[in-house]
C-alpha cells in the first residue's frame, strides 16, 4: 500500500515538475508534534504520519511580509484536518490557518486566525483523499485571500473573497505545515509575489449549490449541483452519477401550478422535476422525461415508484428545451411537456389525489438519472414560500440581486435570509453626490453587512461601507480607504449606515438605532475627481447570515 503510495507521488512530481516555480528548499525546518519524515535531501516531501494529535513543521525559509504563500497538500483519510499556516510565526502565535477538512461533515476547506477564529470557509470544497491539492494564502497590506486548486495548479476548486487582514504588521511571516488528527504530505512549498489564479467572478464555490441541514436546498445523491453564473437563474448537474435529486426547502406548497424549463444533455438516462415532495422522496409527484435514453415519453410518478401515466416515445429528445409544468388543484394532479415556444407537446390526464394528498405541502425538486441536465425558469408559484403570496418573493425590475434569498415586505423592509455572499442593488435610488443612507439589522451568524452608495451597477465603480466586529470604507474596485478595528457588532441590533459622497471625497458614518448616537466616523478621503460627475445607484450586502434594510434613501 505504501511503496504503490509513494509511487504515485513521484509520478505527480514528474508531472508537476514542468512548473517554473521552484520549491524553496526545507533546510533547517523544525516541527513540533507529529511524526515526520523527509524526502530527499533538501528535502522536496515531508510526510506527517501520526493519526492523532496536531503536529506542525516550520519552514524558515519561505517567508515574506506579503504576497503569497503556497504549497500541496495530500491528506490521508480521516476526520481531522491538513493544511498550511502562512504569514505565520514560528510559534503560530500570529498568522493564518488554511485548511482541508476540519468542519463538521469531515470535509470542506476553512480559514482561521491565529486565535482560531473562522474567517472563511466553503464547507462544501470538493477534494478526495490520497489526492494532492494545492493551497495558497494572498497577502496584502490590510488584506488577504485564500484558494484551493487542483495538483495541475490550474484548474481553481474554491476561491475567497477579499477579508480584513487581522494583526496587520510588517513582521515577515513563514509557512508552517499543520495537520490535526490526520496523516498527509506535503510538498512544492514556495513564497511567489504572484497568485495563480487572481479574483475571478466565477469561482466554482461562488456557482456551487449550498445545501445541507441549514440551508435553503437538500441534495440526496452523490450529484455535483452547480449554478451556471453568479446570477444562480440556471441550475445544472454536472456529474455523470446513477442518481441524485436536489430540493429546493422554500420553494413550494400544497395546491397550484409548478414550473421549470429543462435541457437533458446527450448521454442522460433521464431527467424531471418533482412537486409536493417530502426530503425522503417518498411522497409528491414526478414529472418525468425518461423512456429511450434521448427520445423518451414524458411520465407521472407517485412516489416513490408508482407509475401513473406515460406518453408515446420520442416525445423529448436531448440537447433540447422544454417546460414542463405541474398541476395540483381541485384533489387532482396533471402534468404537461411543453416546447421552448409553448406548443404544447404532450399532457397527462387529470388524476384523482389520494385523501392524504390532498392538501397537504411539499417542495419542488429536481433529479437527474445517468447522466447530466440544466433546470430554470422556475414558476413565481414556485419561488415563494408555502403559505406566502409570490411578490414577497420577487423583487421587480427596480432591484438587481446576485446571490442569496431576497424578500421584500409590504412595509418596505428588504430580508437576506441566505449564508452565502449576496447583493442587492436598488437602480432606481440614484444620485451623482449626496448622503445615501439606510438601516440595518444583521441576524444570527451573519458576519458582515454593508452598504453600497454610488455603485456602479456592474460594481466596476462606487464605495461600500461594510459592517461587521470591524468597520470599514473602501471601494468597489477593493482598495480599503479607512477602517476601524472595534465595534459593537451585535445580532438584533439595528444601526444606521451613511455614505458621504462630496467633491472629490467620500466618508461614512455609522450611528445607533436612535439616529444620532455616534458609533463610527471615518475621516474624509480624497478620492478620484472621475466621481464628481459619476451617476451610482444604492446596495446592499451580506455575508454569513441573515440581515434585515430599511429606510434607505439618498438626498
Amino acid at each position: 500500500m505504501h511503496r504503490s503510495r509513494w509511487g504515485l507521488v513521484a509520478a505527480l512530481w514528474m508531472l508537476v515538475a514542468v512548473a517554473p516555480a521552484r520549491p524553496a528548499p526545507a533546510r533547517d525546518w523544525r516541527t513540533a508534534g507529529g511524526s515526520w519524515r523527509a524526502q530527499g535531501r533538501q528535502p522536496v516531501l515531508l510526510w506527517q504520519r501520526a493519526a492523532k494529535g496536531t503536529a506542525a513543521a516550520v519552514l524558515p525559509r519561505v517567508r515574506g511580509t506579503t504576497g503569497c504563500w503556497r504549497c500541496l497538500v495530500e491528506p490521508a483519510p480521516g476526520s481531522g484536518e491538513a493544511g498550511v499556516w502562512f504569514a505565520a510565526g514560528s510559534d503560530r502565535k500570529r498568522g493564518l490557518l488554511l485548511t482541508l477538512g476540519g468542519g463538521p461533515a469531515g470535509g470542506g476547506l476553512f480559514l482561521r486566525d491565529a486565535a482560531g477564529k473562522l474567517l472563511w470557509e466553503d464547507p462544501l470544497a470538493p477534494w478526495v483523499p490520497y489526492t494532492p491539492y494545492l493551497l495558497e494564502g494572498v497577502v496584502e497590506k490590510n488584506r488577504v485571500r485564500v484558494q484551493l486548486l487542483l495538483w495541475d495548479r490550474k484548474q481553481l476548486i474554491s476561491q475567497s473573497p477579499w477579508i480584513a487582514r487581522p494583526g496587520a504588521g510588517t513582521k515577515p511571516g513563514l509557512l508552517v505545515l499543520h495537520t490535526r488528527d490526520r496523516i498527509a504530505r506535503f510538498y512544492r512549498w514556495e513564497y511567489a509575489r504572484t497568485p495563480l489564479s487572481p479574483v475571478v467572478a466565477n469561482a466554482p464555490n461562488k456557482l456551487r449549490l449550498r445545501h445541507g441541514p441549514d440551508a435553503d436546498w437538500a441534495v440526496v445523491g452523490p450529484g455535483r449541483w452547480m449554478w451556471h453564473t453568479p446570477e444562480r437563474k440556471v441550475l445544472r448537474q454536472t456529474a455523470a452519477v446513477e442518481r441524485t435529486t436536489a430540493i429546493a426547502r422554500k420553494l413550494g406548497g400544497a395546491e397550484g401550478t409548478w414550473q421549470c424549463r429543462v435541457r437533458v444533455q446527450p448521454g442522460a438516462g433521464g431527467a424531471g422535476m418533482l412537486f409536493a415532495v417530502d426530503e425522503e422522496l417518498q411522497r409528491g409527484f414526478n414529472a418525468w422525461l425518461g423512456g429511450n435514453h434521448g427520445a423518451g415519453g414524458l411520465m407521472l410518478y407517485r412516489l416513490p415508484d408508482q407509475a401513473l401515466w406515460s406518453s408515446p416515445q420520442d416525445t423529448w429528445h436531448y440537447d433540447t428545451e422544454y417546460l414542463i409544468e405541474a398541476t395540483l388543484k381541485g384533489g387532482k394532479v396533471s402534468i404537461r411537456l411543453l416546447d421552448a415556444a409553448g406548443k404544447e407537446l404532450a399532457a397527462s390526464p387529470a388524476f384523482d389525489l389520494q385523501p392524504a394528498e390532498v392538501g397537504r405541502p411539499g417542495a419542488l425538486a429536481f433529479m437527474t438519472w445517468l447522466g447530466c441536465a440544466e433546470f430554470w425558469g422556475f414558476s413565481a408559484e414556485t419561488q415563494a414560500d408555502a403559505g406566502e403570496a409570490p411578490a414577497t418573493a420577487i423583487l421587480g425590475a427596480d432591484w438587481r440581486t446576485t446571490g442569496g434569498t431576497w424578500r421584500l415586505d409590504n412595509a418596505g423592509t428588504l430580508e437576506q435570509t441566505g449564508r452565502d455572499p449576496a447583493t442587492a442593488l436598488h437602480l432606481k435610488t440614484e444620485a451623482t453626490q449626496g448622503v445615501w443612507r439606510c438601516r440595518l439589522q444583521p441576524g444570527e451568524g451573519t458576519r458582515s453587512a454593508a452598504l453600497l452608495f454610488q455603485a456602479d451597477p456592474a460594481l466596476n465603480a462606487g464605495f461600500v461601507g461594510i459592517l461587521g466586529p470591524e468597520v470599514r470604507l473602501e471601494s468597489l474596485e477593493g482598495r480599503v480607504l479607512w477602517r476601524q478595528e472595534r465595534f459593537p457588532w451585535q445580532a438584533g441590533t439595528e444601526y444606521v449606515v451613511e455614505g458621504h459622497v462630496l467633491t472629490d471625497r467620500v466618508r461614512l458614518r455609522v450611528l445607533a438605532a436612535d439616529g444620532t448616537t455616534l458609533l463610527a466616523e471615518s475621516e474624509t478621503v480624497y478620492v478620484s475627481d472621475r466621481n464628481n460627475t459619476r451617476r451610482g445607484v444604492l446596495g446592499f450586502r451580506t455575508e454569513g447570515g441573515p440581515v434585515r434594510f430599511r429606510d434607505w434613501s439618498v438626498q
